[in-house]
């Protein structure tokens, strides 16, 4: 099972106490791999193969990082597109985060429905203590 960061408090929050790295990971669970991936592409070349990757953050194990690009393209946080690498009809993925904007946009969104929930979970604090 893959360990995820521990979760952001709200008290940290309100003290200003993280970065917007700690919101990132803490609105969608990533672990470390999945975050560095993230970051590795949306500050620097936007799109990159497994192979890039492989070779760019020496991480070695190619089942770990393609697990973690399946979580982030899971979480709407990347996409994969099919394109031809030679003649032959060979073919690689090329993965590419979503942009800072349409991040932003999908936190807001997140953010807006969490607390919806945890304002109607307030409202019923008595009952659920019950329950």
């Amino acid at each position: 099972m893959v360990e995820r960061n521990h979760l952001l408090k709200i008290s940290e929050l309100i003290r200003g106490n993280q970065s917007c790295q700690d919101l990132v990971q803490a609105f969608y669970g990533l672990n470390h791999l999945e975050f560095q991936i993230f970051c590795h592409l949306i500050h620097g070349k936007q799109s990159a193969t497994i192979k890039d990757l492989l070779d760019e953050l020496q991480n070695g194990e190619r089942t770990r990082i393609n697990r973690a690009l399946n979580h982030l393209i899971e979480l709407n946080l990347m996409k994969r597109e099919r394109v031809k690498t030679g003649k032959a009809g060979n073919h690689s993925f090329l993965y590419s985060t979503i942009s800072f904007d349409d991040l932003k946009n999908e936190m807001n969104k997140l953010l807006e429905v969490w607390y919806n929930q945890a304002k109607t979970e307030i409202e019923n604090l008595d009952e659920g203590f019950l329950n």
